[in-house]
């Protein structure tokens, strides 16, 4: 991780999830905000693992000061696939259309689709942006 204890402006690139395509990492610029900070994920996979864990992404040699590169973890199972990335959707830069956010859900649904499975639906909310009303 960066000894400004911040990923802002720093890339990732797709390696389970959106092979090659490259992310980067911006702060959202609302006051009191959380500055985009990552996980550093270590994986296991062996005999006795329920599933194929694979890198999701990685953080770009350049922009880190670690050895490990690991953002997140793509596992795929008989009875589940999952998906753990270790940053927020939040600070995915918007740069183009079908890029940030968008390209991460995207190669998501299309990790669990390439492994047999599907979507569950939930709806994601804030209390800070009311329900719209029902018509």
């Amino acid at each position: 991780m960066p000894t400004a204890l911040t990923y802002h402006n720093r890339r990732l690139r797709g390696d389970a999830i959106t092979r090659n395509s490259v992310e980067t990492l911006f702060r959202t610029g609302f006051p009191g905000d959380a500055e985009p900070l990552p996980a550093l994920v270590r994986m296991y996979s062996g005999s006795t693992s329920a599933g194929v864990a694979q890198r999701a992404y990685n953080y770009v040699l350049g922009d880190r000061q670690t050895t490990d590169s690991i953002m997140g973890s793509a596992t795929a199972s008989l009875v589940s696939n999952v998906v753990y990335l270790g940053v927020d959707w939040r600070f995915y830069r918007f740069t183009g259309e079908r890029t940030g956010t968008e390209r991460v859900i995207r190669g998501i649904f299309d990790f669990f689709e390439s492994n047999g499975g599907g979507m569950v639906s939930a709806e994601l909310g804030s209390p800070l942006m009311p329900r719209p009303a029902a018509t």
